[in-house]
């Protein structure tokens, strides 16, 4: 039987049962009768029936039957192989003559007598360019050249002064940089004896450009005044820390020799919450102790004892640690040893992360523990090339044994005793802002004799990391252009000691060398050359290990992993039982995750970080090749992702992007394959009947294989030819004209075409191009995983077909909104595209939603009504097969969303003052803003509700000309006052300002803004599209939670929002009608509105609302449901391979 998690299992098993389960056989024997009694339910007895005779017969289901891929092309004559040799060399000595990026990675598939002979050339060409660039760009450039001076020194301060108005010059400001994100501003406030500075931290290296405002402090220090030499100085005594509330988190207390006026302090006592002196420090029991020391010149942390609550041990420890250096200011390595459950720790720290801030990284990890025998150690190397996903590899050494592997130890995976997530302690001079004897400083003046304006001081230069983190911080902001952010990230790789001799083999073509080398390394690499993944750099364009090892450049490898499975050492290393194995799944999604917005991006997200067990292979399509960058991480639980833009390609052939992965070599090799007769044989046929299928109107059940094979067979052709040959082909191309104004004839003269739907030559031009770029994605290469889950049954999504014909995978539908409804809305509403190219464009996606729901093995739309009827009479009730459409409905399993519960609260206090709607809406015309705008016109004009505000958050760049239009409509109607488009906006933050929440859509899934609103307290008022009424509704007592309105009704939204504000037409049991309350005046109305009574009403809808929300839309629930899905589909694999 199929191995399933272990929660799952027990999931299974009813309440009680578990209890009498007294062995593993029984165990065994209860879960296989649940999974009989689960096929069932889930009509896996169909797979086989009695015939009349009692025998049993195949059934009509859909096959998964793999299909073969055609032969092998015949072997080339020794003229062609001289002639592909002389191609081949010519395409080398380009991409060495041209200082190509991939020169390694192309050459590697060459022999070495052409390989070692261009290798120079390269060099030599590569050299002139990095001369070129830097001497013509960025050297020029001033913003490149701005962001190259701070990528080179490393921590930076600066001391700012001013004159005050009794003529007294002093510094007044202190700035503090010590990465891209990382800084501080310190303001100084002078007094008696002593000066206190309040430091407020900073995401961003422009702390010149920040202005105090209403932020608050994160910390507060005060110094005392020391002479040194004549000359009086600032020392630090006492440092408040604060947290984001501005409550007192730490206090640090410093100590100084007594009488002694240096700068430098012997310890630092560091306790929680306030504390008033030293003495207090001295007496209680402090959290952490810190002795500082002189070393190579720097004031650093040479020892520290720290109380810390062990869940272990169930008590308070006391934790020692000695720190080494050799020579900068972060600790090289470190010693951590415990007295009570007897234990030591030694640590190796990477370099690159020892910053503020910085989560540490080890180069090795070293556990001794007494029972074990002291002399003896579990040594831990760590592998950092997954941003997401640690891997150990841990070794038992004993002194004068051999070596040999173990599981990692849970105190080194948990970190049990809290050593390893926890930063060393800073050193001295990243604590006090006054002290700057360790550091390069010079001065900026106006003039010669004018006083000072500003002091810099600097240390040495970055390391590498923190070099790529400035120049990807520029990036993202906008100061360097990608191409040559790519070139200079590829130049500061290339001089880390630790790369040189890969990048020399790679040079060289020498691809198996070049991987021992990083094999051999890869701990230490990852951990000193792999960026963290951090909101300010986040970018897929940055060189990863995954790049390196296939020879790449930033962004080419497709596999986070470079080699293996993910977690396949650290699996076994926490003791997990074999049925607790990881699932892989492909994912299928169109315009949304992960560079895309809105809710079913979201959706996506949260199922991809939330369920722990499944490992993703993501199939991303995207409108254009310039990957937007997200605000939150997407590698989680992620094998590999695989972009698939659609259009703005350079030269309109997936070579450019989808297969860049594959050599030149190979690439001309399909384009050689495919001659005229392969075309004529193999590829007009499909052309032919792609269009036939498109201009078939009624897709009978019978034609389901036949459609479905075009679509596998397309496939099958582009994994061994070239795209561009054959859509650009004379044959392909006359086929194209031939068939399409045949068959339009046909129509045409059957009635089923209008004469303005008829093609000309252009329109036939325009749908070529359109056909062409939609079927791209049938280029990428589909891995073999069990189950794929597409977002959506657009024509992606016929991926997942595809897959299940070639490799048996279960094939899961994720709908959200209904995409067959939403095209044709959009091409209703599109004035520029021909009659006749929209007419074959729904024709496509008629074609694809069929094949696709006959197709599925479980159909698992986000709602529960309204859009299953739709996919019912999508995959069969519109053809009036009402059997099909009865099958159908059997394998719609509605998985309802679901949202953080917790994320989102009522907060009273950001309440707006006046009657406040909010929206979550992108501006675009399927989500109708233009209808709430237009709400909003009859709210404040005709129902004088004057104070009335719309405030609209979403992205205005959706639809840039429907944003143009309903900007001027707001300015028609003088709404200026009245309806704002906010742009992007966090939900949890900006709901509570609203008094309800509107949503005019005139389509959707589940929306997820609805229960965010509902969470944050808000009443609702929507449209009745898609699952919003199952959101707002209590299906028991039909008790409506707002209101509920017809789409494209302004008049009907703006009455629900009335309603809603005066709580009148039976809401809370109130009678009084809204019609008889607007003849009373708008000043009635107002005071109504505004009365105590009516507003805690208001508010009692929305906590009702809040109830139910939290009720039924759980976040863990939809992670258990999308789980439960996704395993059985794998088993239904299973058990159909066996049948």
């Amino acid at each position: 039987m199929a191995s399933v998690p272990h929660s799952f299992k027990w999931h299974l098993i009813p309440r009680g049962a578990a209890d009498s389960l007294q062995t593993v056989e029984h165990v065994r024997l209860r879960v296989a009768q649940c999974f009989l009694s689960s096929m069932v339910a889930l009509r896996i007895r169909e797979m086989v029936r009695y015939s009349e005779n009692g025998r049993f017969t195949t059934p009509t289901l859909p096959t998964i039957a793999r299909v073969r891929r055609p032969q092998a092309p015949p072997t080339p004559s020794l003229l062609e192989r001289i002639t592909i040799g002389v191609l081949d060399t010519r395409i080398a000595l380009y991409l060495a003559l041209t200082a190509d990026e991939r020169f390694g990675k192309e050459s590697s598939s060459y022999g070495v007598g052409l390989r070692y002979p261009l290798a120079p050339v390269y060099w030599i060409s590569r050299r002139l360019l990095r001369f070129l660039h830097s001497s013509a760009i960025y050297r020029r450039d001033p913003l490149i050249r701005q962001t190259l001076d701070r990528m080179k020194n490393g921590f930076r301060r600066t001391f700012r002064y001013e004159t005050t108005e009794r003529d007294v010059h002093r510094m007044f400001r202190v700035e503090t940089v010590c990465g891209p994100a990382m800084s501080s501003v310190g303001l100084l406030q002078y007094g008696a004896d002593k000066l206190e500075v309040n430091r407020y931290t900073l995401n961003t290296p422009n702390v010149d450009e920040w202005k105090h405002g209403k932020e608050k402090p994160s910390s507060q220090a005060t110094y005392e005044s020391v002479t040194v030499s004549g000359k009086v100085q600032w020392r630090i005594t006492k440092e408040l820390q604060f947290d984001k509330s501005g409550g007192i988190k730490e206090t640090h207390f410093y100590t100084y020799p007594a009488g002694s006026t240096t700068l430098v302090p012997e310890k630092r006592f560091i306790l929680c919450g306030l504390a008033a002196s030293i003495r207090d420090a001295q007496r209680s029991d402090p959290i952490e102790i810190h002795t500082f020391k002189r070393v190579h010149g720097h004031v650093v942390v040479t020892d520290s004892t720290s109380r810390r609550y062990s869940a272990a041990a169930q008590a308070m420890i006391t934790i020692e640690a000695q720190f080494s250096y050799s020579g900068g200011y972060t600790p090289d390595a470190a010693n951590y040893s415990c007295a009570g459950p007897s234990w030591k720790i030694e640590v190796d720290y990477a370099e690159a992360y020892r910053k503020p801030g910085d989560i540490p990284r080890f180069l090795e990890i070293r556990l001794m523990r007494r029972n074990l025998g002291m002399e003896s150690a579990v040594v831990t190397k760590v592998d950092y090339s997954h941003p997401h996903h640690i891997r150990y590899e841990s070794v038992h050494r004993i002194p004068g044994e051999r070596e040999y592997a173990v599981p990692t130890p849970r105190e080194i995976i948990d970190d049990t005793w809290g050593v390893l997530k926890s930063q060393p302690p800073l050193c001295f001079v990243m604590s006090s802002d006054m002290f700057t004897q360790e550091l390069k400083s010079r001065t900026i003046r106006s003039g010669w004799s004018a006083p000072p304006l500003a002091t810099e001081f600097w240390s040495a230069e970055s390391n590498i990391v923190t070099q790529r983190e400035y120049l990807w911080a520029a990036w993202r902001s906008g100061l360097v252009p990608g191409v040559f952010a790519r070139d200079l990230d590829e130049r500061l790789s290339r001089s880390h000691p630790l790369l040189q001799a890969y990048w020399w083999r790679r040079d060289l073509g020498d691809k198996q060398s070049a991987q021992n080398l990083l094999r051999q390394e890869k701990c230490r690499i990852t951990a000193e050359l792999q960026m963290l993944d951090q909101p300010w750099t986040r970018t897929h364009f940055c060189i990863r290990f995954s790049d390196l090892w296939i020879l790449g450049c930033g962004g080419d490898a497709d596999r986070i992993f470079p080699e293996g499975e993910p977690d396949e050492e650290n699996w076994s290393a926490e003791g997990r039982s074999q049925t607790e194995e990881l699932l892989r799944v492909i994912n299928l999604d169109s315009g949304t995750w992960p560079t895309g917005g809105g809710g079913v991006g979201s959706c996506r997200r949260d199922v991809i970080d939330g369920i722990e067990r499944i490992r993703w292979t993501s199939l991303a399509e995207l409108g254009m090749p310039e990957l937007g960058q997200k605000d939150y991480p997407i590698e989680r639980h992620i094998d590999s992702i695989k972009y698939i833009p659609l259009w703005d390609l350079d030269f309109g052939t997936p070579n450019e992007n989808i297969l860049r992965n594959v050599p030149y070599r190979e690439l001309q090799a399909r384009s050689r394959k495919t001659t005229t007769k392969l075309v004529e044989e193999r590829f007009v046929p499909l052309i032919e009947r792609l269009i036939d299928a498109a201009f078939t109107d009624h897709i009978a059940t019978e034609d389901v294989p036949d459609f479905e094979d075009i679509f596998v067979q397309i496939y099958y052709f582009f994994q061994e030819c070239d795209w561009t040959t054959a859509w650009n082909h004379v044959t392909s191309q006359e086929t194209w004209i031939r068939k399409l104004l045949e068959t339009s004839w046909i129509h045409f003269n059957e009635g089923k075409l209008y004469r303005t739907e008829t093609p000309t030559l252009r329109h036939i031009e325009m749908l070529f191009d359109l056909i062409s770029r939609l079927l791209l994605p049938l280029t990428v290469e589909i891995p073999n995983r069990p189950v794929v889950h597409a977002s959506h049954h657009g024509i992606q999504a016929v991926l997942g077909v595809v897959a299940k014909k070639v490799h048996g995978s279960t094939f899961i539908v994720w709908d959200h909104g209904i995409l067959w409804r939403e095209r044709l809305f959009g091409l209703c509403t599109d004035i520029v595209m021909p009659k006749f190219v929209q007419c074959m464009f729904a024709g496509l996606t008629r074609l694809v939603a069929r094949v696709v729901y006959a197709r599925a093995d479980y159909i698992t739309p986000c709602t529960s009504i309204q859009n299953v009827h739709w996919e019912i009479w999508i995959a069969g009730g519109k053809y009036g097969n009402t059997r099909e459409a009865s099958e159908t409905s059997r394998r719609v399993v509605p998985v309802l969303n679901g949202m953080d519960t917790a994320r989102f609260q009522p907060n009273p206090k950001l309440q707006a003052d006046v009657p406040t709607a909010v929206m979550l809406s992108h501006i675009s015309p399927v989500k109708d803003v233009m209808n709430a705008i237009n709400a909003a016109r009859i709210i404040v004009r005709d129902f004088k509700l004057t104070n009335y505000q719309l405030l609209i958050y979403g992205s205005p760049e959706k639809e840039p000309p429907y944003t143009t239009e309903c900007m001027r409509t707001i300015a028609a109607h003088g709404l200026e006052a009245n309806v704002k488009l906010m742009g992007l906006g966090s939900p949890a933050s900006v709901l509570p300002q609203g008094w309800i929440f509107v949503n005019s859509s005139i389509t959707e899934g589940l929306p997820l803004a609805l229960g965010e609103a509902g969470l944050c307290g808000l009443p609702v008022v929507c449209t009745d599209v898609g699952g919003s009424r199952e959101v707002i509704t209590n299906p028991k007592t039909n008790e409506v939670y707002g209101a509920v309105v017809p789409p494209s009704r302004p008049f009907q939204l703006a009455l629900g929002q009335m309603r809603l504000f005066a709580i009148t037409d039976g809401m809370e049991g109130q009678t009084l009608r809204l019609d008889e309350l607007l003849t009373r005046g708008s000043e009635k109305l107002i005071e109504r509105i505004m009365y105590p009574n009516v507003m805690e009403m208001r508010q009692r809808i929305g906590e009702k609302l809040r109830e139910r929300v939290r009720g039924v839309f759980s976040i863990k629930r939809y992670w258990r449901e999308h789980e439960q899905v996704l395993w059985l589909g794998k088993i239904y694999r299973e058990v159909w391979e066996q049948v």
